[in-house]
């Protein structure tokens, strides 16, 4: 529901299409949560496993505890 919301208010305030799907996406990720992902996919092998193990809660949280906030 809210992310309808969002998405009715970018549509109504922007003059195209292009600008409000941009300013929706923008909104609803953030504009960290793009390089944060990346930083995360590149510890690989045994370095990855006990990252997982060790912090893999708390990773999980940072990257979708923005997501349910509202805006």
């Amino acid at each position: 529901m809210e992310d309808a919301l969002v998405l009715a208010e970018t549509l109504t305030t922007t003059s195209t299409t292009d600008d409000a799907l941009a300013q929706y996406t923008y909104r609803r990720l953030g504009a960290a949560a793009v390089p944060r992902a990346g930083q995360d996919a590149q510890v690989t092998g045994w370095g990855r496993i006990t990252l997982l193990k060790l912090a893999g809660n708390m990773l999980y949280k940072r990257s979708y505890i923005p997501l349910t906030e509202p805006i």
